[in-house]
């Protein structure tokens, strides 16, 4: 029986809109599992999209940037309320030490004191 030059399974789903979607979802402060959700994927086939397309790994770089200045405008705009969950995110989601971060007590842009913290890309 000759071997079949058909591949099996699905075809790759990635579509280039992919990126600006990453990108989108990053400007609301929305990181990998929101990606993944909107395009109805695992987080685990986003991760593959990324080994394989260049430029869907920049996009999703990307989107962790964005999604980190996001929060760090909060924590800039705050409700005092939402103190907790600030900081929740900068030292869980973005790796900032606890000592690292001042939150302010006046709200004034000024008061906030990153010590130059430069959390590394986890790709979370």
């Amino acid at each position: 029986m000759a071997k079949s030059t058909n591949k099996v399974g699905h075809p790759p789903k990635y579509k280039k809109e992919y990126c600006q979607v990453a990108i989108d979802l990053g400007m609301q402060g929305r990181g990998r599992a929101h990606v993944a959700r909107k395009l109805e994927v695992s987080v685990t086939t986003l991760r593959s999209w990324e080994k394989e397309y260049p430029e869907f790994l920049t996009s999703m770089e990307r989107n962790y940037d964005l999604c980190e200045a996001w929060w760090g405008d909060h924590a800039i705009n705050r409700a005092p309320e939402s103190d907790k969950m600030i900081m929740f995110m900068l030292q869980h989601k973005f790796k900032y030490n606890s000592n690292s971060v001042e939150m302010p007590t006046t709200g004034a842009v000024e008061d906030i004191n990153f010590n130059d913290v430069t959390p590394e890309f986890d790709g979370d």
